[in-house]
């Protein structure tokens, strides 16, 4: 993820970059394994995108040139679907049988 800015040239200028973690596996439609989604811009000076991990999560970053102190580029990173939530299932946590 990047964010651009027009330098006093006005050629594209890096303010910032992250990577995020993706599967590493072209799914079909896409062209190469990036995010899930187009970055959705948010209020509040974020954007989101789902990382295209596996599972896939949603990933909500500040989009400021400059963060303040102790502040962090990520603002949260959950699970996309209710499953990816839930804990895996092993017989100790199943129900028992009556």
């Amino acid at each position: 993820m990047y964010r651009l800015s027009a330098g006093r040239d006005g050629r594209p200028r890096v303010d910032w970059k992250v990577t995020y973690r993706n599967s590493g596996i072209v799914k079909p439609s896409q062209v190469d394994a990036g995010s899930g989604t187009t970055p959705t811009i948010l209020l509040g000076g974020r954007v989101a995108i789902t990382d295209n991990a596996d599972p896939m999560n949603v990933v909500v970053y500040r989009t400021a040139k400059h963060l303040r102190r102790g502040q962090r580029r990520v603002v949260c990173e959950v699970p996309s679907s209710p499953a990816a939530r839930a804990p895996p299932r092993t017989r100790s946590s199943a129900p028992a049988a009556r």
